[in-house]
């Protein structure tokens, strides 16, 4: 049946009245209650404007003019073995395909302690795990593309470290939006349970295949428990047709670290909500983010950490560089409630910008409510260094190599910070590409 309605709050409105009409006396669910409260979340609220203060400097009205397919049920696709290996990182054997924002079985490979499957199959599987985690954490009263995404979606993937488990192999996410037989805009939801006492990484790429437009929403709760270690990098190197939405939310317990590095090199728009709620002392939480912009490419990263517990550190870095047309946006939020003492809590945002209509906006935030914490932001624009310049040319080095080789130098902080190896030397490999080295 195909989508009624004219702009994108229809079409959105319209696809969830499918899908109800075919639930066959399963209305009153416990599920279906949950994507009901959604989706009239997102009927009173629409599409966020400029004047929604999370969103004042990113404007999706161009999402009205978008004729895309919104399928509520999984349907043929025409990714491969080939694709997937083209996608793959050398050094990385454990994968996960999702495709169109369903699991992929057959283009999956992996052999490791995690358990691993479908959120269709662990929702009868692991009821237990939904009951307590499911839809726990993302803030779907705040975030309309939550709310979608929680309305609408209805597979992704399912990740649980048991407790006590220490896997040394990473896990590869790989999101696909197929968009060979036109525009299409997919939803994925993931949960991923690190129980007491385990420690694991996981490396997350989104990929559009296609000569049409990809509209990729992905929506994942991340529950790190007590003493866990938890590493999650996103690699975001996206087509010129590509148009990313994540949400992520992380609940961490005391004694517990957690950190997020989140890559972003191409895509014609991405938006980035990250954010973690402490619940115990003893947490650290890390953000560290590089983003490389070009043409009109639009790149916007919000984060929030909620120190609601006492005794905790958070620690934030982004930078970023901007050139051509593009624009970046980086919001950082800390809050630290007034029973967080001793809270120790740092935020970064630096940016340089190789042309003068490129554009950045950065808003770092403190919200604090307890007196004895070390707390402190800041934020910094500005152009290649002149002097740092001349003295590379004046040893012989060409211009554009040695503005190359101080760009490779300012990103390579970040990405230092990934201790997966492989991904480490891939990841500095395309950031060499795209400074042309």
């Amino acid at each position: 049946m195909p989508i009624q309605g004219n702009n994108f709050k229809e079409r959105i409105l319209s696809s969830f009245d499918i899908y109800e009409n075919h639930l066959n006396g399963h209305k009153d669910s416990a599920q279906h209650k949950v994507r009901v409260d959604a989706i009239k979340h997102f009927e009173s609220k629409g599409l966020p404007t400029l004047k929604n203060e999370l969103w004042k400097y990113t404007n999706v009205g161009f999402l009205n003019g978008l004729d895309f397919k919104l399928d509520i049920t999984e349907t043929n696709h025409s990714i491969t073995k080939e694709d997937i290996d083209n996608l793959k990182v050398e050094g990385i054997d454990n994968y996960v395909v999702i495709v169109n924002g369903f699991y992929n079985d057959e283009l999956s490979s992996f052999d490791t302690s995690l358990e691993v499957k479908s959120m269709k199959t662990a929702l009868n599987d692991n009821k237990v795990d939904f009951e307590m985690h499911y839809n726990a954490y993302l803030k779907n009263d705040t975030n309309v593309f939550s709310s979608i995404n929680t309305a609408l979606s209805f597979d992704g993937v399912f990740i649980k470290a048991k407790k006590g488990l220490v896997e040394e192999k990473p896990l590869h996410i790989i999101n696909i939006v197929d968009t060979k037989s036109g525009t299409q805009f997919k939803q994925a939801r993931n949960l991923i349970i690190a129980e007491d006492n385990s420690n694991f990484k996981l490396y997350e790429t989104n990929h559009t295949i296609g000569d049409n437009t990809g509209i990729s929403n992905i929506s994942t709760e991340i529950y790190v428990g007590h003493n866990t270690h938890l590493e999650h990098i996103k690699f975001q190197n996206d087509t010129d047709n590509g148009i990313y939405f994540a949400q992520s939310e992380a609940k961490q317990e005391r004694d517990s670290n957690y950190t997020s590095n989140t890559i972003t090199l191409n895509g014609k728009f991405v938006r980035n909500d990250l954010g973690t709620t402490h619940n115990g002392e003893n947490i650290e939480t890390h953000y560290y983010g590089y983003y490389y912009g070009s043409g009109r490419n639009l790149i916007d990263n919000h984060t929030m950490v909620d120190h609601a517990t006492p005794h905790c550190e958070s620690n934030e870095l982004y930078k970023g560089v901007l050139g051509d047309s593009s624009i970046g946006t980086f919001n950082g939020k800390i809050l630290v409630r007034p029973d967080a003492q001793k809270t120790n809590a740092y935020q970064s945002s630096k940016n340089v910008l190789l042309t003068d209509t490129a554009k950045v906006n950065a808003k770092p935030e403190l919200e604090i409510y307890a007196d004895d914490v070390k707390c402190s932001h800041g934020s910094s624009t500005g152009s290649i260094d002149k002097d740092a310049l001349f003295y590379l040319q004046a040893r012989g080095i060409p211009k554009e190599k040695a503005k190359a080789l101080l760009l490779l130098a300012y990103s390579q902080e970040i990405i230092d910070k990934i201790t997966i190896e492989p991904i480490r030397e891939y990841i500095t490999q395309q950031v060499e590409l795209k400074f042309g080295m």
